[in-house]
């Protein structure tokens, strides 16, 4: 029994999990990975209906800049989902954003160029 509670414990405080409660709305900051690189992000997020611009995502590497305009598509168990249009289609690209509220108060962002798949970019999130 204690091997068993033991093997609990360390299951549980293994990774994050999703809080599935509040709202993800405020101001957001990190470093996104994507394909073995790190560029910053602000992400910036307002409570709104499927269908409005929510926000925006602004990207800073050591090469480009651009910025997403962010329109929200709706809000499942505690994942919230945006269509991203960008600013610059030369140094960035269109694409889907996920976002969940993590237990520990982070933000779990994940970047698809396709919908289909894993993330093509990733990110945990400190509310500013």
């Amino acid at each position: 029994m204690r091997a068993l509670l033991s093997l609990l414990v360390i299951a549980s405080c293994s990774a994050p999990q999703p809080s599935g409660d509040g709202s993800i709305a405020g101001t957001w900051t990190g470093t996104v990975t994507q394909q073995g690189d790190t560029y910053g992000l602000v992400f910036s997020i307002s409570d709104v209906a499927p269908g409005e611009e929510a926000g925006k995502a602004a990207y800073d590497g050591s090469d480009f800049e651009c910025v997403g305009t962010l329109t929200f598509v709706g809000e499942q168990d505690g994942l919230w989902t945006y269509s991203e249009q960008v600013d610059d289609q030369e140094a960035c690209v269109d694409g889907t954003i996920t976002a969940s509220l993590l237990a520990d108060g982070t933000l779990q962002w994940r970047w698809y160029e396709n919908r289909a798949g894993s993330p093509d970019a990733t990110a945990t999130l400190d509310r500013r």
